[in-house]
């Protein structure tokens, strides 16, 4: 293990939510954690990260909510937040989910 053939995804489920899914940019982040840790281990592992908030909103849904539905301009703020702190903890890529 260790070549560039070897990949993994993460998907984290953080250790405490909140409305706009603030966990999921956050630099003690479990993903960032988790991503700063393979790397330190595995530093060839390719890592790429889901890009989403449903996990990490307390209303389970995956943008901020706004008189009842999911605003996409504050959304899409949070998840470029949280695309970027992937990136600077190290992933390889940073996808959206689907």
């Amino acid at each position: 293990m260790g070549s560039r053939d070897s990949s993994i995804i993460l998907f984290g489920i953080p250790d405490r939510k909140d409305a706009v899914g603030s966990r999921s940019y956050a630099e003690d982040g479990v993903v960032q954690m988790a991503i700063a840790g393979i790397k330190a281990k595995v530093p060839d592992m390719v890592v790429i990260t889901d890009v989403c908030l449903c996990e990490y909103t307390d209303h389970g849904h995956c943008g901020v909510i706004k008189n009842g539905k999911v605003d996409n301009d504050s959304t899409l703020e949070i998840l470029a937040h949280q695309a970027l702190s992937h990136a600077y903890a190290g992933a390889d890529f940073v996808g959206p989910s689907t």
